[in-house]
């Protein structure tokens, strides 16, 4: 390899490993509060019974 290269690869590399950090750090700061909303909230079915309709629609037989 020659010597030009070395330094232009461990550069190249150094990128991709710091998208990739800047990736997943991003994911955490995310996620994290979307998945502790989320197990705190009521489920749907528990705060209102639907009696078999689905999302409040009305089905008639004729």
């Amino acid at each position: 390899m020659p010597a030009d290269a070395l330094p232009v690869t461990i550069v190249v590399v150094a990128v991709f490993v710091g998208f990739a950090g800047a990736l997943a750090w991003a994911d955490r700061q995310t996620s994290a509060g979307r998945l502790d909303r989320d197990s705190k909230r009521e489920a749907p079915e528990a705060a209102a019974p639907s009696d078999g309709l689905i999302a409040g629609q009305l089905l008639t037989i004729r």
